[in-house]
């Protein structure tokens, strides 16, 4: 019985119309398709594998699509470098031929900044295909990839960091004369600053005092208020991070290092954590439902009346250390702050404090 090929390997005839460089298919054993071009060049008979496969079936059908599109890339690329090479002619060309998602997965890798890797990794979602060229880059596509993380699961003001990395990535096509201009000009998230919580010396020291069923948690979050570290880095530091009574480690979102002088309190948890943890990792903090279930269980307290989250430890740190005078500077370095204006939130916070307790004394002599 005769093999049926694939619709889209025989379409490749009809895509090899009018092209010196042909792209063809070999079947492999493993019943896939390799992706190759077949060509002449200076009287040489020229076969180049691409590395690209396609199974031919329905199920695969997108991803088939994908791996031609990408075929026929370098097929034109390589098309226009042998016209060029024969003729002496240099071919007017704004590379618009040039694929946009693989410069912004290579930005995310260069820069190694979390923002650029979640940014990538949506807008990859949003256009659910592996390419897509400077040309298609339109001011439509950035309006609907607007519209696309404003409909996530995240915050506005989390969208709007995703986005403004989005056009960084685009400025940065711009320098490299990738694209004349950013289509995404002019088009913004726009969000009400979050409200930052945090806890009272005296609320500190009242769960410092109180038991929780959980004490990884409990120690995570005392370590965390008295640190500044966020839990995504509580997971990773381990014990021989600690040297002479100072942490050292590397931000897992930001990729700072940061040196942090430990106080007695944070010391003495250390010393806990090295009892009951059996690797050299120091905590081993849950993540999700389970995190947010349980540290409610155990912030739960009449006197704290503020919706408290995990995080608000490392907020408590930042208004702690400005409560105490200390500089501004100092604070950004601590906590790991790329931007100034990030730090200037707490000493904001303070103030805001210090007016209410101003009006506290109206109230008293009214």
């Amino acid at each position: 019985m005769k093999n049926s090929i694939p619709k889209i390997i025989d379409k490749l005839s009809k895509m090899n119309t009018g092209y010196q460089i042909k792209i063809c298919a070999r079947k492999m054993q493993n019943g896939l398709y390799s992706l190759y071009l077949d060509y002449s060049y200076k009287s040489s008979r020229q076969r180049k594998s691409l590395g690209l496969y396609v199974a031919g079936d329905s199920r695969s059908k997108i991803k088939d699509e994908n791996e031609i599109n990408k075929a026929k890339l370098i097929r034109d690329k390589k098309e226009k470098e042998i016209y060029e090479s024969n003729s002496g002619i240099k071919l007017f060309s704004e590379d618009n031929d040039k694929n946009f998602m693989e410069f912004f997965e290579e930005t995310a890798q260069q820069k190694q900044d979390y923002n650029y890797t979640v940014s990538f990794n949506y807008f990859n979602e949003f256009i659910n295909k592996g390419y897509l060229l400077f040309s298609e880059l339109t001011r439509d596509i950035c309006l609907k990839y607007k519209d696309y993380l404003l409909k996530l699961s995240v915050k506005a003001h989390t969208a709007h960091h995703y986005f403004v990395t989005f056009k960084a990535v685009i400025n940065l096509a711009v320098l490299s004369e990738l694209i004349d201009r950013n289509p995404a000009n002019g088009i913004s998230i726009k969000y009400d600053d979050p409200k930052i919580e945090f806890l009272t010396i005296t609320e500190v020291k009242e769960l410092i005092e109180k038991p929780c069923k959980f004490p990884q948690i409990k120690n995570g979050f005392l370590f965390s208020t008295f640190s500044g570290l966020r839990r995504s880095d509580l997971n990773k530091i381990s014990f021989k991070d600690i040297k002479e009574k100072h942490l050292y480690f590397r931000q897992k979102k930001t990729r700072e290092t940061v040196r942090i002088k430990l106080n007695t309190i944070a010391l003495g948890i250390i010393k806990e954590q090295k009892k009951v943890m059996k690797r050299d990792r120091i905590f081993s903090i849950p993540t999700g439902g389970r995190l947010t279930q349980r540290f409610r269980e155990w912030i739960n307290s009449e006197s704290i009346n503020q919706k408290i989250t995990f995080h608000c430890s490392r907020h408590t740190f930042g208004t702690l250390l400005v409560t105490k005078g200390e500089n501004i500077y100092t604070i950004m370095k601590l906590m790991g702050h790329k931007n100034i204006k990030t730090t200037m939130k707490y000493l904001h916070l303070v103030d805001s404090r210090k007016d209410k307790a101003i009006d506290l004394l109206d109230e008293y002599f009214e």
